[in-house]
């Protein structure tokens, strides 16, 4: 299982793979007791993701200097940016600032003076896990004008930038996106057509915590879970949705597949159960009747209980009256210039 700084650079990565175009320029920053810029601004994707690739468990030590490094990478920006473009931070944390001299009010009131007073600017700051002091980042964020975003996992984090930039996109070219139906080089396309390219940055926390695992999921049987892989289709056994890439978990040992919206905690929840209250799960089966209304069925997916040997129909499951159990876990709000906290 990877460490959570493994999962936040991999999250990264795939931001810059996926939405870096040529004249865009991006930049990387760390902070513990220091901050530190690891990349100066650069068009090169290349020297983006060998920067990012240098961050590993052997960078993380040391204490959250989170609110001064924010100021640091502000004025960073206001040096080396291009002030003819929009720009974008994403500040990425998984604890609390102990070794600022700033407090989180001052740095939100700075934020605002010296950044986020632009409407072309964008800052989005990350908070993930339970170690983050979530008042303190709302009073941060409140002054600031910004938003910030709490999710559960370093896991969550690649799909949270796809979000955000499917939202910025909208703002800086002024077009509707649906969040379901993007690709990455649609919205490539549209920035492209309308002639704007972004300023970007990465300040990423590498304080010690960094290192610790990532959360670790487990299947019904107990087993652990790993990320689906990337480019390959698969089918959820969880709510039957057919999914692309790393969107979801796996059991190797169960051959089971589930969307990260199935996943409460570390607990993956069941659409529903049979009468012994075990887990109803998908699967494919060449010949099977539905114990509710005495169907046949051929070549198709049954949903049910292979320890009770008992599968039923999606009609005959709906009439029971049970409610699935997934939960939406990614719904992004309209970006404003007002404050906002998120939970993801």
């Amino acid at each position: 299982m990877a460490s959570k700084i493994e999962s936040a650079v991999k999250a990264c990565d795939s931001f810059v793979r996926d939405f870096h175009r040529s004249e865009d320029r991006g930049c990387i920053a760390t902070f513990s007791n220091h901050y530190r810029v690891v990349q100066n601004f650069t068009s090169s994707e290349p020297l983006m993701l060998r920067s990012l690739s240098d961050i590993d468990n052997s960078s993380c030590d040391g204490m959250t200097r989170l609110y001064d490094s924010i100021v640091d990478m502000i004025n960073y920006f206001r040096n080396n940016g291009d002030r003819s473009r929009p720009w974008l931070l994403f500040v990425v944390t998984d604890g609390e600032d102990n070794s600022s001299t700033r407090s989180a009010n001052s740095t939100g009131r700075t934020v605002m003076q010296t950044y986020n007073g632009e409407s072309s600017n964008f800052i989005f700051v990350i908070g993930v896990g339970s170690e983050v002091n979530q008042s303190k980042m709302k009073e941060m964020s409140d002054a600031g004008g910004f938003n910030y975003v709490h999710i559960d996992s370093m896991e969550e984090l690649k799909r949270l930038l796809v979000l955000i930039m499917v939202q910025v996109t909208q703002q800086i070219v002024g077009v509707s996106v649906e969040t379901d139906a993007f690709s990455a080089m649609m919205l490539q396309r549209q920035r492209g057509l309308a002639n704007r390219f972004i300023d970007y940055a990465f300040l990423i926390d590498v304080s010690g915590s960094m290192t610790e695992k990532a959360n670790i999921y487990k299947c019904f049987a107990n087993h652990t879970m790993s990320e689906t892989d990337e480019g390959k289709q698969w089918q959820c056994n969880i709510c039957d949705a057919h999914r692309r890439g790393s969107a979801g978990y796996k059991c190797s040992t169960c051959n089971l597949f589930a969307c990260q919206s199935h996943i409460d905690g570390n607990k993956l929840e069941p659409k529903g159960t049979c009468g012994n209250d075990h887990p109803l799960v998908y699967k494919h089966m060449s010949s099977w009747n539905c114990d509710e209304c005495s169907r046949s069925f051929r070549n198709c997916r049954s949903l049910g209980c292979r320890r009770c040997n008992y599968d039923t129909c999606n009609s005959c499951f709906e009439d029971r009256g049970v409610s699935s159990a997934a939960a939406a876990m990614f719904l992004l709000a309209l970006l404003g210039k007002s404050s906002t906290t998120q939970r993801f």
